[in-house]
């Protein structure tokens, strides 16, 4: 059993592959991991500091490019840095923060950036301002404002079945990626793409419906 692409006759889940060929993928995304580990330091070390916060300013708009890794509890983000408006959140800003247990989002912040969320092992929720004019969020999972796109769900967001929303159509990429704590995800018929490694690393996973009225996906 697996969640196949209709008329394509392709595993999107569980992998398909063979175990000589699954094993290699594993190490491929091993090193892939180690990779993003140098490259989420390289970035966190570009730009001036404040407080946990590591930015860029571009243009007058301030770029959250590094995050202190220490950091434990909650954190609303900042919407200033520097004096000037926090707009984008960037590439892998919170890469390896296990120890956040919640964000908040500003109504600040229009982009948020590649796998801006990766490795926040601890990360409960995601929330947004509900003046933000481009994401929104729902039960602490992350969206864009008009919830038909599932962006980011929390790493360590508690609960073993999850729906998701009749108004979503993408599911982002590697959207669930590390929800080792998920046991079940439901797909409704609106999904119509699923993004690159949405449910990689989710290890307790045993399950994955979709809705028999759903055209592009079974």
């Amino acid at each position: 059993t697996g969640l196949y692409a209709n008329g394509v006759g392709k595993a999107r889940w569980p992998s398909p592959q063979a175990p000589a060929q699954e094993e290699t993928t594993m190490k491929h995304m091993a090193w892939r991991l180690v990779a993003l580990m140098i490259l989420a330091g390289a970035l966190s070390a570009q730009g001036d500091q404040l407080g946990p916060y590591t930015y860029i300013v571009a243009d007058s708009q301030a770029t959250i490019t590094g995050f202190d890794s220490g950091y434990t509890g909650d954190l609303l983000i900042t919407n200033m840095l520097g004096g000037y408006p926090v707009t984008t959140i960037g590439n892998y800003a919170f890469f390896g923060c296990s120890g956040l247990t919640s964000v908040t989002i500003p109504n600040s912040v229009t982009t948020i950036g590649d796998s801006a969320f990766w490795g926040c092992s601890g990360l409960t929720a995601i929330e947004v301002s509900p003046d933000n004019s481009s994401y929104s969020s729902l039960g602490g999972v992350l969206f864009n404002k008009a919830r038909t796109a599932l962006l980011r769900y929390p790493e360590g967001k508690a609960g073993a079945d999850y729906t998701i929303l009749d108004s979503v159509t993408t599911i982002g990429d590697s959207a669930f990626w590390g929800c080792s704590g998920l046991t079940s995800v439901t797909i409704p018929n609106s999904v119509t793409t699923i993004g690159d490694w949405a449910f990689f690393g989710c290890s307790g996973l045993t399950a994955i419906e979709v809705s028999p009225d759903n055209s592009s996906y079974s």
